[in-house]
């Protein structure tokens, strides 16, 4: 998994492109306009059981749980997952449009302190084969 981070999903795009081969198969999962081939994360059931070179999953659309799990499975041997996510130091306090399903009215993303993105930091941070991100 290779994750980058930024101030946007326009500035992890700028940092991605030069990684991506264009005659490779890529999956983008994301509901920003920046990707008008992208799948929204709660589609990812009509995915399974094909195969992808690369694949682009936008946090910033909502760190779907279910669909990062299944989706994980459509990588091709030697492919390489893409994850773009809030730089590290915010991430734990962004507002993931994924929570809003959970509440109810009148709450809002903002208004929730989720406990599962410090939790998978951590869990990134102990894995050998990822490095978080430096910062200068």
């Amino acid at each position: 998994m290779d994750v980058i981070s930024g101030d946007g999903v326009e500035h992890c795009w700028q940092q991605l492109r030069a990684k991506l081969f264009p005659d490779t198969s890529c999956l983008f999962i994301s509901t920003h306009s920046l990707f008008p081939q992208a799948i929204p994360a709660h589609k990812f059931q009509t995915l399974l059981g094909q195969e992808f070179d690369n694949i682009v999953f936008d946090a910033f659309s909502g760190l779907e749980l279910n669909a990062l799990a299944a989706i994980s499975g459509t990588l091709r041997g030697g492919g390489t997952f893409y994850l773009l996510t809030p730089p590290f130091s915010t991430w734990a306090n962004f507002p993931d449009p994924a929570y809003q399903r959970f509440l109810p009215y009148p709450y809002t993303a903002a208004d929730v302190q989720g406990r599962f993105l410090p939790r998978f930091m951590r869990l990134l941070a102990h894995w050998d084969r990822y490095t978080l991100p430096s910062y200068n």
